[in-house]
């Protein structure tokens, strides 16, 4: 998704169909000065219930774990530009499993 009504869309529908959400900040990185700004880099992982529908679907009430990065561009403070990834393939894995038994 792109734009900041988009990716605030996609973090609701995430936080409504996980519940029990155990995030943690597991490294960050970053590069720059205060004149140019800086890159940083922070990878997360999370553990959660698949507990509601919506972006993976039906619930299926596993427990899941997701790992993910974070890069993001931060000028005079204030962040300019973030994209984020995390491992959706594993994420829908761990639920087909979860549905098989």
């Amino acid at each position: 998704c792109s734009g900041r009504t988009a990716y605030a869309a996609m973090i609701i529908e995430l936080r409504d169909c996980l519940s029990d959400i155990q995030f943690q900040v597991d490294e960050v990185y970053w590069m720059g000065n205060d004149a140019d700004g800086y890159l940083i880099s922070t990878r997360w992982s999370m553990e959660a219930n698949h507990t509601g529908e919506g972006h993976f679907g039906a619930p299926c009430n596993a427990p899941l774990q997701i790992w993910g990065i974070t890069q993001s561009r931060a000028v005079d403070g204030r962040l300019q530009e973030e994209w984020m990834l995390f491992n959706e393939l594993d994420v829908m894995i761990q639920i087909a499993k979860a549905r098989m038994g």
